[in-house]
């Protein structure tokens, strides 16, 4: 006899071809075997097989289910739209370093400080050093410090619309029933963002990094 020995979990694809009177074989259970024609067996030679409704015919691949094409779509969004908002702070930080932007929240303190009058000698020390290191002409303590502030100031204000941006794409792709209105979502959260960005520039005129 011959059999073609077919697994249900890949979608009836025919795992082994078995001629019993060839061979010895340990048979699996008969719910797994298609006795095969003479016509079945010449098929083995046409490529991956397998066994649908009751019949040989040339293996295609189980497709995942419509959820699962989603879930998937859904997950990759998620990771697009998380590493988009990071890139965008860091284009509006001007800089790629974590750390220098990480400082900038110790810089506003002390911009901030002495504008109070409340300034520690090592936060004025602090910044003449950067002054001096800048060497900018006629840049003197008190227009240092409003580039400090005006430029924390289109900061903070720039990422907390890219945060605002993301986490409301995050809520739309949770809410979204297929892919395309799941790549809608991505699309239109860029185009925002770089609307939002432009805008507030202009708004702010920033000085620049400092």
């Amino acid at each position: 006899m011959k059999y073609a020995y077919f697994d249900p979990n890949l979608g009836g694809k025919v795992i082994q071809w078995m001629d019993t009177d060839a061979a010895n074989y340990v048979l699996p259970d008969a719910t797994l075997l298609h006795e095969c024609s003479e016509a079945d067996w010449k098929l083995r030679e046409g490529g991956d097989m397998m066994v649908k409704g009751g019949k040989i015919a040339p293996y295609v691949a189980p497709q995942p289910s419509p959820e699962v094409v989603l879930a998937r779509v859904k997950a990759g969004a998620n990771a697009r739209i998380t590493a988009y908002a990071e890139a965008k702070r860091k284009e509006i930080a001007g800089t790629q370093d974590d750390g220098e932007i990480a400082g900038w929240n110790n810089k506003l303190r002390i911009a901030q400080a002495i504008v109070a009058g409340n300034a520690t000698d090592a936060d004025k020390a602090a910044f003449e050093g950067e002054i001096a290191a800048r060497a900018i002409p006629g840049e003197t303590m008190d227009i240092f410090v409003q580039k400090v502030l005006k430029s924390a100031m289109f900061y903070a204000k720039a990422a907390g619309i890219i945060d605002g941006l993301k986490r409301k794409a995050q809520d739309d792709v949770a809410a979204a029933k297929t892919p395309e209105a799941v790549e809608a979502v991505i699309t239109t959260m860029r185009k925002k963002a770089e609307t939002a960005h432009a805008e507030l520039a202009k708004a702010l005129n920033p000085p620049g990094v400092v």
